[in-house]
């Protein structure tokens, strides 16, 4: 895991994928990364596109969902769901776009949004915390 430059989680913070789901893949499947540092199986667009966000990406080893560029996309949709197995699991996606390495969990947001209140503590940013990761727990 490639950590945030300057960003110190909440003590109650988890790493996004510790437990739980992404969608419907279970989060402990991925890693997280960067996009500019990010090595696997998502196209190199997307990861230009995603190249300073928080981004997870499955496993080495699991299944993930792909396409071809040589026929056209209805073409490559019904071969593949032809040759798939009914009871096939579903591939994991190249690249899921999670925005934060980690999760904190019964958090409570302000109305003003300039404050997260945890268990265990309070931030406070210096803006609102939409457009603002200068968080100061307290």
């Amino acid at each position: 895991m490639n950590p945030e430059p300057d960003i110190i989680p909440a003590p109650d913070a988890v790493p996004a994928t510790a437990t739980g789901l992404l969608g419907i893949y279970p989060a402990q499947r991925f890693r997280v990364t960067r996009g500019k540092d990010a090595t696997g199986p998502a196209i190199r667009q997307a990861l230009w596109y995603f190249r300073d966000e928080t981004i997870a990406l499955p496993l080495s080893g699991d299944p993930v969902a792909g396409f071809s560029t040589s026929v056209r996309v209805f073409d490559d949709v019904r071969t593949w769901a032809a040759m798939r197995p009914t009871d096939a699991p579903p591939d994991f996606p190249p690249l899921v776009w999670i925005a934060a390495p980690h999760v904190v969990h019964r958090a409570t947001l302000s109305a003003d949004g300039t404050a997260l209140a945890t268990r265990f503590q309070q931030a406070v940013a210096n803006g609102p915390l939409i457009d603002s990761l200068d968080l100061r727990f307290h």
